[in-house]
């Protein structure tokens, strides 16, 4: 018996879960599949761009 766990959790409950879930993939994602940099970087370039969500960064990373 595997008693491997993920935060208390064994692996066979965590694949259990998710087998009921009709969807393992999100198809309304915005993330096309072969891009692996691009959603970051147009998610900081959104961000550059808006003033209150760059200010709201600001404060994020500097606490």
């Amino acid at each position: 018996m595997n008693n491997d766990k993920i935060f208390g959790i064994s692996i066979e409950e965590i694949e259990r879960q998710c087998d009921m879930h009709p969807l393992h993939c999100d198809k309304n994602s915005p993330i096309n599949e072969n891009e692996y940099l691009e959603p970051c970087i147009r998610g900081a370039e959104k961000i550059l761009r808006d003033e209150k969500k760059r200010e709201m960064m600001k404060k994020i990373y500097r606490r």
